[in-house]
Protein backbone atom coordinates (compact mmCIF):
# COMPACT_ATOMS: atom_id res chain seq x y z
CA UNK A 1 0.00 0.00 0.00
CA UNK A 2 0.89 3.42 -0.97
CA UNK A 3 0.10 6.60 0.98
CA UNK A 4 0.75 10.08 0.57
CA UNK A 5 1.89 12.12 3.84
CA UNK A 6 2.11 16.26 4.07
CA UNK A 7 4.95 17.24 6.57
CA UNK A 8 5.37 20.57 8.60
CA UNK A 9 8.82 22.08 9.07
CA UNK A 10 9.90 19.94 12.37
CA UNK A 11 7.82 17.88 12.08
CA UNK A 12 9.04 13.95 12.69
CA UNK A 13 8.57 11.04 10.06
CA UNK A 14 10.18 9.04 11.88
CA UNK A 15 12.06 8.58 15.01
CA UNK A 16 15.25 7.12 15.48
CA UNK A 17 14.84 3.36 17.25
CA UNK A 18 11.21 3.19 16.46
CA UNK A 19 9.67 0.36 14.53
CA UNK A 20 10.43 0.35 10.47
CA UNK A 21 6.74 -1.14 9.51
CA UNK A 22 7.19 0.42 6.12
CA UNK A 23 9.56 2.87 4.02
CA UNK A 24 9.20 6.26 2.72
CA UNK A 25 9.82 8.31 -1.07
CA UNK A 26 10.37 12.03 -0.71
CA UNK A 27 8.43 13.39 -3.23
CA UNK A 28 8.63 17.25 -2.28
CA UNK A 29 10.55 19.10 -0.06
CA UNK A 30 13.68 18.96 1.98
CA UNK A 31 14.13 16.41 5.39
CA UNK A 32 17.13 16.21 7.26
CA UNK A 33 18.20 12.76 8.64
CA UNK A 34 19.06 12.99 12.05
CA UNK A 35 21.62 10.49 14.24
CA UNK A 36 21.88 10.55 18.36
CA UNK A 37 20.57 14.29 17.63
CA UNK A 38 22.95 15.07 15.20
CA UNK A 39 22.21 16.36 11.32
CA UNK A 40 24.21 13.45 9.08
CA UNK A 41 22.44 14.53 5.46
CA UNK A 42 19.36 16.74 4.18
CA UNK A 43 17.69 14.69 1.21
CA UNK A 44 15.78 17.18 -1.28
CA UNK A 45 16.21 14.81 -4.03
CA UNK A 46 12.08 13.79 -5.20
CA UNK A 47 12.37 9.91 -5.27
CA UNK A 48 14.90 9.94 -2.54
CA UNK A 49 14.16 6.85 -0.24
CA UNK A 50 14.04 6.99 3.65
CA UNK A 51 13.54 4.51 6.56
CA UNK A 52 14.48 1.40 3.89
CA UNK A 53 16.71 0.15 6.58
CA UNK A 54 14.50 -0.39 9.30
CA UNK A 55 11.82 -1.99 7.30
CA UNK A 56 13.82 -4.45 4.80
CA UNK A 57 16.03 -5.83 7.76
CA UNK A 58 13.16 -5.41 9.96
CA UNK A 59 14.97 -3.67 13.06
CA UNK A 60 14.63 -0.33 14.95
CA UNK A 61 14.67 2.81 12.54
CA UNK A 62 18.82 3.88 12.31
CA UNK A 63 18.11 7.83 12.36
CA UNK A 64 15.12 9.92 12.81
CA UNK A 65 13.86 11.71 9.62
CA UNK A 66 12.47 15.23 10.49
CA UNK A 67 10.63 17.90 7.48
CA UNK A 68 13.37 20.51 7.10
CA UNK A 69 10.60 22.04 4.63
CA UNK A 70 7.12 21.83 3.81
CA UNK A 71 7.36 18.17 2.16
CA UNK A 72 5.19 15.67 0.75
CA UNK A 73 6.36 11.90 1.28
CA UNK A 74 4.96 8.95 0.27
CA UNK A 75 4.77 5.60 2.62
CA UNK A 76 5.14 2.16 1.49
CA UNK A 77 4.02 -0.49 3.38
CA UNK A 78 3.46 -4.05 3.25
CA UNK A 79 3.84 -7.28 5.76
CA UNK A 80 6.98 -7.85 4.28
CA UNK A 81 10.18 -7.44 1.28
CA UNK A 82 8.24 -9.63 -0.63
CA UNK A 83 5.10 -8.43 -0.95
CA UNK A 84 6.75 -5.19 -1.75
CA UNK A 85 8.77 -6.08 -4.56
CA UNK A 86 5.93 -8.12 -6.24
CA UNK A 87 3.17 -5.41 -5.82
CA UNK A 88 5.70 -2.62 -6.75
CA UNK A 89 8.70 -3.57 -9.21
CA UNK A 90 9.23 0.08 -10.10
CA UNK A 91 9.76 0.86 -6.19
CA UNK A 92 11.76 -2.47 -5.52
CA UNK A 93 14.41 -1.56 -8.33
CA UNK A 94 14.46 2.00 -7.11
CA UNK A 95 14.82 0.66 -3.79
CA UNK A 96 17.79 -1.94 -4.72
CA UNK A 97 19.60 1.41 -6.41
CA UNK A 98 19.64 3.50 -4.00
CA UNK A 99 21.14 0.48 -1.42
CA UNK A 100 23.92 0.16 -4.25
CA UNK A 101 24.70 3.87 -3.85
CA UNK A 102 24.32 3.98 -0.23
CA UNK A 103 26.89 0.79 -0.13
CA UNK A 104 28.91 2.48 -2.59
CA UNK A 105 29.56 5.98 -0.42
CA UNK A 106 30.15 3.97 2.68
CA UNK A 107 32.77 1.41 0.95
CA UNK A 108 34.46 4.49 -0.22
CA UNK A 109 34.70 6.22 3.13
CA UNK A 110 36.08 3.35 4.71
CA UNK A 111 38.86 2.98 2.34
CA UNK A 112 39.62 6.85 1.96
CA UNK A 113 41.06 6.33 5.75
Amino acid sequence: MIDQFDYEPEEAVFRQDSHGDGFFILKSGAVDVVKDGQVVATMMNPGSMLGEIGFILDQPRTASVIARTKSVILRVTGENLENVVREHPAIAAKLLITLARRLEQTTAKLYAK
